[in-house]
Order: structure tokens, then sequence, then C-alpha cells
């Protein structure tokens, strides 16, 4: 769960679904977060790490996951 929180931490609590299995989390481990509301869905295999309103950076990392390969500039 180390991987998990750090990449959480350096994407302002997003992630995608891709870097959490990557990162050692099982699938069902997913569905427990998702369960629990300790993730709630963003887009369509993109979480947060709470489940109330977005801030404008987790909206633009949300997005960039959302449409991999993608990048934010300015």
């Amino acid at each position: 769960m180390d991987e998990v929180s750090a990449q959480l931490s350096l994407q302002d609590g997003v992630i995608s679904r891709q870097q959490a299995l990557a990162a050692g989390l099982a699938p069902h481990a997913i569905a427990r977060l998702l369960r629990r509301r300790e993730w709630a869905p963003v887009h369509p295999g993109v979480y947060v790490d709470h489940t109330g309103p977005l801030s404008w950076r987790q909206r633009a990392w949300a997005a960039v996951l959302a449409c991999w390969p993608a990048a934010l500039d300015g």
C-alpha cells in the first residue's frame, strides 16, 4: 500500500485503476475501497481518495489519467 499512498500523494489524491494494480493492489481491494467510500470514482477507472468536491488540480489529474497518454501544459 506504500506505493499506492505515494502515487496518491504525488497526484493530489487521484489514481487510475491501472496504477493501483501496478502498485500491487488487488482488484478486490479496489472494490472494497470503493464500497467503503474511501475512494470515489471520478471517471471510468479513475478514483479520488475522498468523497467531497474535487479541487481544480484533482479534476486536472483525473482528466489526464482518464485520457492517458495525455499531459497538462501551463
